[in-house]
């Protein structure tokens, strides 16, 4: 049944308006308020969930088909980052004792101020994994220039890699907690994180670029990961000199 939009009076056949765009007014009732809910809270409403298994099981291939177009039933891959994150770092709170951690493998001086820069990343995880997402994409870009997508795609890629890496993080917290309980070494934590990073790195993009060779994908992705090292290790050294100078962190005496 035609009526007229309540925002420009123009006659609406469908259920948005063809002029301005809003959706096609209904009286407010628990459906509208439920709906509310879900778009402020989770943006359910937008695949929030969906996104996030398709991720899981089917990263690189959701990713390219979100680039080509297939957008409707996907979150915003920035907002989408930035949402986990803060899921991320809410559990690894509760989760992870960083001092516990910590104390197996640095002298008791060092103990505290790890401790220190940890609990700050974690207060600021979202905001540092979306700053990085910039400096990767442009990396992305250089070494995989020659085979299509501008820059400003590979920022989507990385955000949703990025996503993807922080849903496996969620999902091997466990983990980070043995590791706290005194079931496993933070050597040894990290010896299975730097093992299963590079291989998701390479499955995402041998998905994303399907038809190209494993070996070319490879040798570009050996080339990230030098130039992500160099670039993440100075971002590391300028942010501890403004975090020393800011009065973030203190130096502890040797």
């Amino acid at each position: 049944m035609a009526e007229n939009c309540k925002n420009c009076a123009y006659e609406i056949t469908l259920n948005f308006c063809p002029s301005c765009g809003q959706k096609k007014a209904k009286r407010i009732d628990g459906k509208y308020v439920k709906d509310e809910i879900q778009y402020t809270v989770l943006h359910t409403n937008k695949g929030f969930f969906y996104t996030c298994k398709q991720l899981l099981i089917r990263p690189g291939h959701a990713t390219r088909e979100f680039v080509e177009g297939n957008r409707v039933n996907h979150y915003k891959p920035l907002a989408l980052v930035f949402l986990l994150a803060g899921i991320s770092a809410f559990l690894t709170h509760y989760v992870v004792d960083f001092h516990t951690l910590y104390s197996g493998v640095l002298k008791d001086k060092d103990v505290v101020q790890a401790t220190h820069v940890a609990e700050i990343i974690m207060k600021f995880y979202s905001f540092f994994l979306i700053s990085l997402i910039p400096f990767f994409s442009l990396i992305t870009w250089l070494v995989f220039q020659k085979w299509g997508y501008n820059y400003f795609e590979h920022i989507v890629v990385n955000a949703f890699f990025t996503a993807t890496l922080t849903l496996v993080s969620i999902a091997t917290l466990p983990i980070s907690y043995l590791s706290t309980k005194g079931y496993f070494s933070l050597n040894t934590m990290m010896l299975i994180s730097w093992t299963w990073w590079p291989l998701l790195l390479f499955a995402f993009f041998k998905q994303f670029y399907i038809g190209r060779s494993g070996w070319a994908i490879a040798a570009r992705l050996l080339i990230f990961a030098v130039l992500s090292f160099a670039i993440f290790t100075l971002l590391i050294v300028l942010g501890s000199i403004v975090a020393v100078l800011a009065g973030i962190i203190t130096p502890v005496p040797k």
